[in-house]
């Protein structure tokens, strides 16, 4: 096990965006002897990403680099004999894309296949001969042919409501199909042709069949789609209008293993399909936890499941041959598992413990202990978390305070309340690099779980729906108002800070109370009309959200929508956004920037060009870096 160094230094923006190396891919050997890996870092003189694949004997010994072009690499998987590592890098020659297969015993990579875009989701048949894969696919350009740069851009025909996307802008009937490789001609085939992303393939025991999700409206609803791997025939498992979230095979293979939903959000069941007969039963339904992935068998017949249980990862292992299942919790990893379990005991986590975050670490079972398999960072000087409760209204809202670095019980601190996204995201004691950031500057940062957080009961996760900016907000406060009891807080320099959902929360909490002394306000919504027609989801999760079509539901959503409240507000207020957000789409930003400008507030508008609303996980360096950067000169400038 490797021991972490001895802490020497807080945690900076700088630090974090160039400094910080990350474990992103992971997965075990099939006989559960070594882990492959994707390191991803950032080189500070160009900004630009970087990744390798990286090999270590399962207890973390003789860990040593596989790859070493300086381009990205993704989708490790192994061959079902062990001996052969495919993965997915830059051609080594030419433009574009390409699948490789790295021997082990020795040898150069061979590269199998080539495309423009970029193959991803690598599945292994069970008899090593080929390979499926997902490839973005435009109808109009099947053969990926490059256009003439100094051709006038296509013109647009839209027919479809999700025309576009969050990351990837305009898609219309570009979409993610399923491929099949032979992986030593390297011939490839199109297996799916209807214009909606395909996703998580999985084959069959026998080789005969692929398992793989289709969604509509990106994401929010998924079906099954089993597909002949010779023919392309395909039988769909679930309706248009239901989620089918994870799925597996049963390990003989007469069985499937879903995780379904009538909806993208939450009363997800545990269901159990034969295939023969195609009939169902539901094995586990009504948690008290949010169950998320299908991560494999254990010898033993049962299978490990993973979800979220009030802001950590838990597991569950679930007998699905018992008169009566019921998923048994056997841990919390600490972090995501990477990969699929391998035996009874193996499972890849990637670390989201702060001291350890990004980290690879192989989770034993049986012990429930962590074998940490690299340590990439230089360890830190970290905030102390405490998980905190109080009651509003019936319900108990969990919130967590981080506590500034040098903290003393004998300072008043200034707080920032840190409003999660979703709105069925959750805080917890994980890594939360705001949170971190701002308690390194010598903030305290509360961060609370109001009803609608994921995690928790149906009830309760369901209780924001048709409600945004009322019971969740009254639970926000208090959470606040409740930490704010503490010796340790000034109640005179509090801030509110969120993104996404959490933006919306923010630009709410501006137009609702004069108590804040900044914001700082990430992606919001603040017009929930306009954000049906303008962002990408809007039109279907909006309506799901907000309780019902907007024709009906005008008035409440004209009541609800920040923007009618934003003349109201005196607190200064720094607005960041992402340029090419289709999530939150930037005209959110430029309504409440407006607005809060004609009412006297201090405002600044900052705009990211060029990126999406997930820009602070995977855009430009420079642009996270100054994200940072200036929240917390905000609040240094106002709050401190």
């Amino acid at each position: 096990m490797t021991a972490f160094a001895t802490k020497n230094h807080m945690l900076t923006p700088e630090h974090l965006v160039y400094d910080t190396k990350r474990v992103t891919q992971a997965g075990i050997s099939p006989d559960g002897s070594r882990i492959a890996y994707i390191v991803e870092s950032v080189d500070q003189k160009t900004g630009k990403h970087s990744s390798h694949l990286w090999l270590a004997d399962i207890d973390g010994g003789r860990q040593r680099r596989l790859s070493h072009r300086s381009v990205p690499h993704s989708s490790p998987i192994w061959s079902p004999s062990g001996d052969t590592i495919a993965y997915v890098a830059d051609r080594i020659e030419g433009n574009g894309y390409a699948i490789f297969a790295l021997p082990l015993a020795g040898g150069e990579p061979r590269e199998i296949v080539a495309h423009r875009q970029v193959p991803s989701q690598l599945a292994w048949s069970p008899d090593g001969t080929s390979i499926a894969y997902i490839l973005t696919v435009d109808p109009e350009n099947p053969s990926e042919e490059e256009r003439d740069p100094e051709a006038a851009a296509p013109i647009r025909v839209v027919t479809r409501p999700d025309y576009k996307q969050d990351g990837r802008g305009f898609v219309n009937d570009v979409r993610q199909s399923l491929f099949v490789v032979n992986v030593e001609s390297g011939e490839h085939r199109q297996l799916t042709t209807v214009a909606n992303d395909h996703s998580a393939p999985r084959w069959h025991i026998d080789g005969t069949t692929i398992g793989v999700q289709r969604s509509t409206f990106h994401g929010l609803y998924q079906q099954l789609i089993l597909v002949n791997a010779v023919s392309g025939d395909e039988t769909i498992i679930g309706e248009p209008g239901e989620t089918i979230r994870a799925w597996t095979w049963t390990p003989d293979g007469s069985s499937l293993v879903l995780i379904h939903a009538p909806h993208y959000a939450f009363n997800a069941s545990i269901v159990v399909r034969e295939l023969e007969s195609g009939s169902e039963r539901i094995v586990a339904r009504d948690l008290d936890w949010t169950p998320a992935v299908l991560v494999g068998w254990t010898d033993e017949g049962r299978l490990l499941i993973a979800g979220a249980s009030a802001g950590e990862v838990q597991l569950g292992a679930l007998d699905i041959s018992a008169d009566h299942p019921t998923p048994q919790c056997i841990g919390s990893p600490g972090g995501h598992p990477a990969g699929e379990l391998r035996g009874s005991r193996q499972l890849a986590v990637i670390s989201d413990v702060p001291e350890h975050v990004g980290e690879l670490d192989v989770y034993d079972l049986i012990s429930r202990t962590s074998t940490e398999i690299t340590s990439l960072n230089t360890s830190l000087d970290l905030p102390e978390i405490e998980k905190r409760q109080v009651e509003n209204e019936g319900l108990t809202i969990d919130y967590w305070i981080t506590k500034p670095v040098d903290f003393s019980p004998e300072r008043r601190y200034p707080v920032v309340l840190q409003i999660h996204g979703g709105p069925h995201g959750a805080h917890g004691p994980g890594f939360n690099a705001t949170a971190q950031l701002l308690a390194a500057a010598g903030y305290v940062v509360v961060l609370p779980n109001p009803r609608g957080s994921g995690g928790y009961s149906d009830a309760f996760t369901s209780a924001v729906v048709g409600d945004w900016g009322g019971g969740d907000w009254r639970d926000l406060l208090a959470a606040l108002d409740d930490a704010l009891t503490l010796p340790y807080t000034d109640a005179d320099r509090v801030g509110v800070y969120g993104y996404s959902y959490g933006g919306y929360m923010s630009a709410w909490a501006i137009g609702q109370t004069d108590r804040f002394k900044a914001a700082v306000i990430g992606a919001p919504i603040t017009d929930l009309i306009a954000n049906y027609g303008t962002a990408d989801i809007g039109h279907h999760g909006g309506e799901f959200q907000w309780g019902g079509p907007v024709r009906e539901r005008w008035d409440h959503l004209l009541a609800r929508s920040p923007i009618t409240h934003a003349h109201k507000a005196t607190t200064p207020t720094l607005l960041l956004h992402p340029e090419e957000d289709q999530r939150c789409p930037i005209s959110g930003s430029e309504q409440l920037f407006i607005s809060l400008l004609h009412a006297g507030v201090e405002t600044e508008f900052v705009r990211y060009p060029g990126q999406s609303h997930g820009m602070m996980g995977s855009g430009p360096a420079e642009y996270r870096l100054d994200f940072y950067e200036r929240l917390i000169a905000w609040f240094d400038r106002f709050v401190r």
